[in-house]
């Protein structure tokens, strides 16, 4: 707006000019009118006519009008729950045609799941398999399609390592509330999502936590009986994009594809 109230500005400047030269040119036979005196004092006479031309040409009231104008779009606005801190946002936001915004907690209710496990085959290494994964909350009650057929014998150690990886290598927590049965993260929406795939996988597995008199306990999470004692850990950066544990002298890596290949 700052910019084309400028433009405007030095176009009204230019066409006034041309204007007021173009009357003060006109009365160039008024100039030797016997009423002035001389024509000197005539040409004077009707400048200060011209120049007045030019002083009631420029809109005053415009800063005025324009204050005006983005008041009244931020009153409607804010009818519209919107907060306004700056009129200048308003003018902003009548000329904007594309807005990006950050998805994940913007225009969602800040929750992620794991729909797809994709591995490489325990037994082939050229073979590729995809388990999809039921479910699109924080709940663990949801199925992994494909392995009821490792109910018996337990997960291959492709996919515990995965679920390992996906354990250790993670800082969120997963919250039950007794009362209402439902299931809380505590910690990144992308972390607890994977600690809930491992509770869906760990289905799947017959090995499960022991309680305290050593026998085995099916109401131990899962991720609890893959956890390890941490050596070392390097948190996520930017320029790492990846979360690196080192836990029983192994590196768990969990992060973007092209850094982790």
């Amino acid at each position: 707006m700052q910019q084309r109230l400028e433009e405007f500005g030095d176009q009204l400047a230019k066409l006034i000019g041309i204007v007021c030269v173009t009357i003060w040119v006109m009365n160039f036979n008024n100039f030797f009118d016997e009423v002035y005196g001389s024509p000197l004092k005539g040409a004077m006479y009707y400048f200060k006519i011209a120049v007045a031309l030019a002083v009631a040409a420029i809109p005053e009231g415009l800063p005025a009008v324009i204050t005006t104008c983005l008041a009244l779009g931020s009153r409607r606005m804010a009818q519209q729950q919107a907060i306004v801190r700056k009129l200048n946002s308003v003018e902003t936001l009548g000329c904007t045609t594309i807005i990006c915004s950050d998805k994940t907690g913007t225009l969602t209710s800040n929750q992620m799941c794991v729909k797809n496990i994709v591995v490489v085959a325990n037994d082939n290494p050229e073979v590729v398999k995809n388990f999809k994964v039921q479910g699109h909350s924080y709940d663990t009650k949801g199925e992994v399609e494909g392995l009821s057929s490792y109910a018996e014998k337990g997960l291959p150690a492709n996919l515990r390592t995965l679920s390992q990886c996906m354990t250790i290598c993670n800082d969120s927590k997963l919250i039950l509330n007794k009362e209402t049965s439902q299931v809380a993260p505590s910690g990144l929406p992308t972390e607890a999502a994977l600690r809930v795939v491992v509770e869906k996988m760990g289905r799947y597995d017959n090995v499960r936590g022991q309680n305290d008199k050593g026998q085995n306990d099916s109401t131990t999470p899962y991720a609890d009986t893959l956890q390890a004692k941490r050596e070392l850990c390097l948190e996520f950066t930017r320029e790492r994009r990846a979360m690196s544990v080192l836990a029983n002298d192994k590196l768990y890596i969990k992060g973007s594809p092209e850094y982790v290949l």
